[in-house]
């Protein structure tokens, strides 16, 4: 018997996508764990009943590219397509640019938007599932991720209406709210003398308590 099979986005080491694959991988299914670049996704290449596929969720070469190859190896199906990808940077809304806010909207809703166009057959075919790790950023205004927050909430409720218009054909879709994990995307992980918050910006911490 053929084992069931899922396609997880963003599976690189200490990620929600990460932990997913193995878990996945434990439970019976045949896992294609993908990231940008291969070497990142640590040693799941070495667990048994995953594949490790190389995907920009940006790029469609590489969307069609992951389509022909597992489409080629189950036979035309996918019984969960699981979107984990995601970008943020922190700024405040005053001082993001166009490009950044485009990156996190590119990565976090268009990317998401072009792979279901892509794989919809596939998961049609297995009248199978559609996954989106979501997040309180989508429902809460968290300071100086307001672009994150927005791109996210956009999310939420594309994934409302698909629920709605999938339904016809069998597939279910799964949001997962999530809240505060500890990943390498996590606040509680954000070095700020890293730069991922300038010193010159509003939103640092040294600019913010002189203001109080």
């Amino acid at each position: 018997m053929q084992k069931p099979t899922v396609l997880i986005t963003g599976c690189t080491k200490g990620s929600i996508g990460y932990s997913l694959a193995k878990e996945f991988a434990t439970r019976g299914y045949h896992v294609y764990a993908t990231s940008r670049r291969i070497q990142t996704m640590g040693d799941l290449g070495s667990v048994p009943n995953i594949t490790l596929l190389a995907l920009d969720v940006t790029s469609q070469e590489s969307l069609l590219a992951a389509h022909a190859q597992i489409s080629k190896e189950t036979d035309g199906k996918l019984d969960i397509l699981y979107h984990n990808a995601g970008y943020r940077s922190l700024g405040m809304a005053v001082e993001t640019s166009f490009d950044e806010a485009f990156k996190m909207f590119n990565a976090n809703l268009f990317g998401i938007i072009e792979m279901n166009r892509i794989f919809a057959d596939l998961v049609i075919a297995s009248k199978g599932k559609i996954v989106f790790t979501g997040s309180v950023s989508g429902f809460t205004p968290h300071p100086s991720q307001s672009v994150y927050n927005s791109s996210k909430a956009a999310v939420a409720l594309y994934a409302r209406t698909l629920r709605i218009e999938m339904k016809p054909f069998g597939v279910r879709v799964v949001f997962v709210n999530t809240a505060a994990v500890n990943t390498g995307m996590s606040i509680e992980r954000v070095n700020l003398s890293s730069g991922m918050i300038p010193k010159s910006s509003y939103a640092h911490p040294r600019n913010t308590n002189q203001r109080v």
